[in-house]
């Protein structure tokens, strides 16, 4: 979950209005560095995810109205807002705004020595098209992510392999990046020399649905194996997936824990210590 300080908690984290501070609900500065080092001595990276789409539009703790006008980070216009999240859109073509976002990336690197980043909503500052933004459909063809109906933010493009060369050549090599990207935009996982995006692993978004799925039939109906097959080999051969198991989207929506539709009522009779297994 992103963990940067949000003034909305249904947006679960999602509309940050301080993005170099971690949400003060959970504790302090120094003792989410304190989680961090416990989890690397038990051998665990740790992940932080970076929303550098959208920004809250609370014109009272965010960025929105800093300086008075609808401008200045973000966009000029109705392309300044995202209609379905009532959130604000970056202007990746300022200098300004580059230098506040990389910023945030070294900051928490270097701070909180994470070990990877995964960028939320990377189709959302790619397409200037509203229709596009987070929902639209695509079929596959280049002219979908290049041509007129793609509509790809140029400028958008150039800061997403800007801060991936920041994160692997003059912050940590080790360090990965992730996105989630939901267009399918061929070379997001190649390296930028190779005229890439420089992500290390793209999120497999139909992954979570999938295991829901199938768990959610009935025991006696047969697997499909057809679909299952499809689902895993649904990549590109350059890419490497981080292949969730299940994502917060599902609860948004009302949907169980994959570990819920394991365990059924058991979740409730079956974790007591005062009772055999």
């Amino acid at each position: 979950m992103a963990v940067q300080e949000h003034g909305y908690y249904a947006s679960f984290g999602y509309q940050v209005t301080s993005f170099f501070a971690p949400s003060s609900r959970f504790g302090t500065p120094a003792e989410l560095q304190e989680l961090i080092d416990a989890a690397h001595g038990h051998g665990l990276q740790v992940f932080v995810e970076l929303v550098h789409s959208h920004a809250s539009a609370n014109s009272r703790e965010g960025l929105h109205a800093f300086d008075g006008s609808e401008g200045q980070y973000f966009l000029d216009g109705p392309d300044g807002w995202h209609t379905v999240w009532g959130t604000r859109l970056f202007d990746f073509g300022r200098l300004e705004v580059l230098r506040f976002l990389l910023a945030q990336v070294c900051w928490f690197a270097e701070a909180y020595r994470i070990d990877g980043f995964r960028f939320d909503a990377v189709s959302t500052a790619l397409y200037r098209h509203r229709s596009l933004h987070g929902r639209g459909r695509f079929d596959g063809g280049l002219a979908d992510f290049f041509g007129l109906h793609g509509e790809v933010d140029v400028s958008a493009l150039s800061y997403f392999k800007l801060v991936n060369l920041l994160a692997h050549e003059l912050v940590r090599p080790s360090l990965l990046t992730i996105a989630e990207e939901h267009s399918g935009l061929p070379g997001l996982c190649a390296p930028v020399l190779a005229k890439g995006v420089g992500f290390d692993l793209r999120q497999a978004m139909g992954l979570p649905p999938l295991w829901e799925r199938l768990l959610s039939a009935p025991a006696s109906e047969p697997l499909d194996m057809a679909l299952l097959a499809t689902e895993l080999c649904r990549r590109r051969d350059e890419e490497r997936r981080l292949a969730y198991c299940e994502c917060h989207d599902g609860s948004i929506v009302g949907g169980q824990t994959l570990a819920f539709r394991l365990m059924g009522e058991a979740m409730y009779q079956g974790m007591s210590l005062l009772a055999p297994p």
